[in-house]
């Protein structure tokens, strides 16, 4: 049954007249008529009204909102981001059995999110490369532009790294950089597309590939920048001062690792902070 009683209290709450909410959608007689009587109007003037209101219709009708599998998948990334497996794996699985009403885009997502956790719980690698290699293939077979096959690559890469495979390590974290440029980065996928450069660009400096380690750093902060987020800003910065370390190039060297050191310090990164002073006193002293 319609509940226009939460109409009402939603529309005080936001210090707004009947004339004013039915501006642009319907006229104020029918908003009274919601609001009083739980007369409803057609749907599209309920749904615009609910938009105004940024309420659920469901809540309107009375009906209390279930979690949407996204808003579910959203918080089982947010654990994958946090390093929080266990957790992660147990949330994504439940999801997972309802696969078959997920579109391919979602499932790129869940079947890379679950893939990442089983590689972390168990570091079988070999289980992890196959699970990745399945996410790219079924990923071009459909075509869509996404964020989770380039990172499939990446932590392909991650997987051969740990297998001690240089020649195959270079091949997916070469193939990343090539892919990822086709992905266009959004609020809904940023912290994986930075997250993605922010592996290439590890990998070209722990390869003496410096060039292309800045090139990509550079890029990175300003995409950061762009989005107002610091995902991974003082890793960018540090890979940046190491490559101009590395080629003796000072002066920018320790402004670039004082940036370092600032944005570990804001994101609570240990390791950059660490890293971070212990090169700017050895600049120091030289």
């Amino acid at each position: 049954m319609l509940n226009g009683s939460i109409i009402k209290k939603r529309r005080k709450e936001l210090k707004m007249n009947q004339l004013e909410l039915a501006k642009g959608i319907t006229n104020q007689p029918t908003i009274s008529l919601l609001e009083n009587e739980n007369r409803p109007p057609s749907v599209g003037v309920l749904i615009q009204i609910a938009q105004k209101l940024d309420l659920d219709l469901n809540d309107i009708a009375g009906v209390p909102s279930a979690p949407t599998i996204q808003k579910s998948l959203s918080e089982a990334e947010h654990l994958v981001e946090t390093y929080n497996y266990s957790k992660a794996k147990v949330a994504l699985t439940k999801l997972f059995a309802e696969k078959k009403e997920l579109n391919s885009l979602v499932q790129d997502r869940l079947d890379c999110l679950l893939a990442i956790c089983d590689m972390w719980l168990t570091k079988d690698w070999d289980t992890a490369i196959f699970n990745f290699n399945q996410i790219t293939i079924v990923a071009s077979q459909h075509k869509l532009e996404s964020v989770f096959p380039v990172l499939a690559l990446v932590e392909t890469g991650v997987a051969y790294f740990n297998k001690k495979d240089t020649a195959k390590q270079s091949f997916y974290f070469t193939e990343a950089a090539k892919r990822i440029v086709n992905v266009t980065p959004n609020e809904d996928n940023i912290y994986w597309y930075l997250f993605i450069l922010n592996n290439i660009a590890k990998y070209y400096s722990k390869t003496g590939d410096f060039e292309q380690s800045t090139l990509i750093s550079t890029e990175a902060i300003s995409i950061g920048q762009e989005f107002s987020t610091s995902y991974f800003i003082e890793m960018f910065y540090y890979l940046i001062a190491y490559a101009n370390e590395s080629i003796n190039d000072g002066d920018v060297t320790a402004e670039e690792y004082q940036k370092a050191l600032f944005f570990a310090e804001y994101n609570k990164n240990e390791t950059i902070i660490k890293q971070a002073k212990k090169h700017i006193a050895a600049l120091k002293r030289n």
